[in-house]
């Protein structure tokens, strides 16, 4: 479920520095397929949102990738850069990702404010390949979505870790995604052999000790 009201963010800050690293990812191919119906001024366009087979829109973390994929489909509607969408999981922030004319070895660094908004001061950073944004855009357009989750939803979520460890958080719970759109199928992208990193700050503060990143696992 959608709040109907959609901003644009005001701001776009991005900038490119070169990184050179390894890391690879990836993510599930069995897809589940949700048809929406978006209307526009000039003609009603039939899109489908494809959810991972492992992704339970009643869950917490389910209902988290489906406002992200919302978020872009409400990008793709817009001549926007970038769009801030406002769900009952949190504010959707999408950014339209294109590589062209740009140096394939660099990074394309985004910004955030808390609000959603990019900022050039803003607290929660992601610093993408533009090899990656290549790599996404062979099979259709390419967008980074930062899912800032609602406290609300946060609170619903398991707190157990490890070894019956329990979970403290320190920061907000962010989703970050690559999505991408082909033929009107808006989906989670497939993410493999990175010639780079993706690089992510989830707030301005330096860590104290004992401090871990944590993931939630969808399964």
């Amino acid at each position: 479920s959608v709040t109907t009201s959609i901003t644009t963010s005001s701001t776009t800050t991005v900038t490119t520095t070169s990184m050179t690293s390894s890391s690879s990812t990836t993510t599930s191919s069995s897809l589940t397929t949700i048809t929406r119906s978006s209307t526009t001024t000039s003609t009603t366009l039939l899109q489908s949102l494809v959810l991972p087979s492992n992704v339970n829109t009643d869950e917490p973390q389910g209902s988290v990738v489906l406002a992200t994929l919302q978020g872009a489909l409400a990008a793709l509607n817009s001549d926007q850069e970038s769009v801030v969408l406002e769900t009952e999981a949190g504010n959707v922030t999408v950014v339209k990702l294109r590589s062209s004319s740009l140096d394939p070895s660099s990074s394309l660094v985004f910004q955030f404010g808390e609000s959603g908004e990019q900022s050039s001061l803003g607290a929660i950073a992601v610093s993408v390949p533009v090899s990656l944004v290549s790599q996404i855009e062979q099979g259709g357009n390419a967008m980074l979505a930062v899912t800032q989750v609602n406290q609300d939803v946060t609170e619903s979520m398991s707190d157990g870790g490890a070894a019956n460890s329990k979970v403290i958080l320190s920061a907000p719970i962010l989703e970050i995604s690559f999505v991408q759109e082909t033929n009107g199928e808006v989906t989670v992208a497939n993410v493999s052999g990175l010639a780079e990193p993706v690089v992510f700050r989830l707030q301005d503060a330096s860590p104290t000790e004992g401090d871990e990143c944590a993931f939630f696992d969808l399964d």
